[in-house]
């Protein structure tokens, strides 16, 4: 019995950003914040999502699939970084590789290096009246970098070939190391 304990405890992030759609699967998404609270029982668990960029959403989930799984197949570096390319995100993304990706790409990245996750998990409290909870700041990546292009109207490329470089928050990359996280 203690050890089912112990492997719903171990995936409990996985859980919380699964129920809680860090990544939200809309098409049209302008929230700077979101807020999920499940309450059962006596048992509370709270998602809170900021980003000074729009959260997350649609083939935002595509993107962070890729860049999980090239990391994966990296070997995971102890470092916590992969180093890739735009071409091989979006072909890793199962993704065409044509100019209109490459322009939403940055975006794409910018919004998954933007958003924190603030996870409390607690319970009622009956005799103080009030919620006793666990709090988690997350975040997918500590460091973004990429080369692009801008044209005079302002209009931004990334390059299909030039270097993206992504540093996993450290709680992140120790998920995938264990396999918790979905690759392709």
């Amino acid at each position: 019995m203690a050890r089912q304990i112990k492997e719903v405890l171990e995936r409990r992030d996985e859980y919380n950003r699964a129920q809680m759609g860090m990544i939200a699967a809309c098409k049209e998404w302008e929230l700077k914040e979101h807020r999920v609270i499940i309450v059962q029982g006596d048992r509370k668990r709270e998602m809170i999502a900021k980003s000074g960029e729009v959260l997350p959403y649609g083939q935002d989930s595509d993107i962070m699939i890729a860049i999980t799984t090239l990391f994966a197949e990296a070997g995971c570096p102890a470092d916590n970084t992969v180093i890739t390319s735009a071409y091989a995100v979006l072909t890793r993304a199962k993704l065409p590789t044509n100019g209109q990706l490459y322009r939403k790409l940055p975006t794409s990245l910018k919004r998954l290096r933007a958003a924190v996750y603030t996870f409390k998990e607690g319970f009622w409290n009956a005799s103080r009246k009030r919620w006793t909870n666990n709090v988690d700041d997350f975040q997918f990546f500590v460091r973004l970098k990429f080369r692009d292009t801008e044209d005079f109207a302002g209009e931004v490329d990334i390059e299909a070939d030039a270097p993206i470089v992504v540093e996993f928050s450290s709680q992140f990359a120790e998920q995938i190391r264990r396999g918790d996280i979905r690759t392709v």
